[in-house]
C-alpha cells in the first residue's frame, strides 16, 4: 500500500484588543477549544477516547508569540502549527 505523504502548514491566531474584555478572552478559548476538539475527534477511532490537541496548539502559540525583551506576550494568544508533516501530526495525537 502507498504512502500517503501529507503536510500541514501554518495557522497562528491571535487576539490582540485593543479593548480588555475577560468576556471576549473567554469567547475566543473556548471557541478555539471546541474547533480543535472537533478537528481532533474526526481523526480518531469511533470508540477511542477524546483527546484535545487545544491544549498543544495553545502552548505552540504562546511560545512563538512571547516577546522576550518586554517580558510579556503579544496579544492573549490562540492556536499556532507550522509545517507538521503526517509523522508530526500523529506523534500530537498519541
Amino acid at each position: 500500500m502507498p504512502t500517503m505523504l501529507t503536510w500541514w502548514f501554518g495557522i497562528i491566531t491571535d487576539l490582540t484588543p485593543a479593548y480588555i474584555d475577560a468576556s471576549n478572552f473567554g469567547h475566543f478559548h473556548t471557541m478555539l477549544k471546541t474547533a480543535c476538539d472537533a478537528w481532533i475527534s474526526s481523526f480518531l477511532p469511533s470508540d477511542a477516547v477524546s483527546a484535545s490537541i487545544y491544549p498543544t496548539f495553545k502552548a505552540s502559540c504562546d511560545n512563538y508569540l512571547y516577546i522576550p525583551h518586554r517580558h510579556e506576550h503579544h496579544g492573549i494568544g490562540g492556536v499556532q502549527f507550522d509545517d507538521m508533516d503526517a509523522e508530526a501530526m500523529q506523534a500530537l495525537l498519541a
